[in-house]
């Protein structure tokens, strides 16, 4: 065999390895590579119960409940098709809201509902300063 020949050789297993590496990679890591699931990937996924993942949605106009005698606070995830009842124990962050986007960490449970462990809000990218006061407006 000539030089060369063992020359392309070489280099053809190596990248033949380099892509069997990078496919296997992909396909091990691939459902713990997404940042959360929407609603509708948690319908269709079957088996996430017990699970720790994130669910990103909606948080549903006039489903917000928080009474502290009441135990936790409850509200629901929503996207075009599906809703998740969700349970938080812990205080909600300052820009939590109705119809606005949540990220909820923590697991699904057999009746359905997600049980938070951590719950994070989502705010739009348009950022407006806080107005600045001038002494005019104290002196009013």
């Amino acid at each position: 065999m000539k030089k060369s020949h063992r020359r392309l050789l070489r280099l053809s297993l190596g990248l033949l390895s380099l892509t069997a590496g990078i496919f296997i990679f992909f396909s091990i890591f691939k459902d713990t590579m997404v940042f959360y699931y929407t609603p509708s990937e948690v319908f269709l996924k079957k088996n996430l119960n017990g699970q720790t993942i994130r669910i990103g949605g909606t948080v549903k106009k006039g489903s917000h409940q928080h009474d502290l005698s009441q135990g936790p606070a409850t509200f629901i995830l929503e996207d075009t098709g599906h809703e998740i009842p969700v349970r938080y124990g812990g205080i909600l962050p300052p820009l939590f809201k109705e119809d606005t986007t949540a990220v909820v960490k923590g697991s699904l449970q057999t009746d359905g509902a997600f049980l938070a462990e951590e719950v994070l809000a989502k705010h739009d990218e348009n950022y407006q300063p806080p107005k600045r006061r001038t002494p005019k407006d104290s002196m009013l």
